[in-house]
């Protein structure tokens, strides 16, 4: 709520940013391939392109 407040960005957003986030974290630890993991997010978060 905080970061909604304050960047004035809508929930599900700030959701996005927040799993982007999380899965970056873990794709670190786990030493996922960058291009893996670049094109999986593509894949989830845009519309149409992919």
């Amino acid at each position: 709520m905080e970061i909604q407040k304050r960047e004035g960005i809508v929930p599900s957003q700030a959701s996005r940013y927040i799993s982007t986030i999380l899965v970056g974290a873990v794709a670190a630890i786990t030493d996922i391939n960058e291009e893996s993991l670049d094109y999986s997010l593509r894949r989830r978060f845009t519309r149409g392109c992919i």
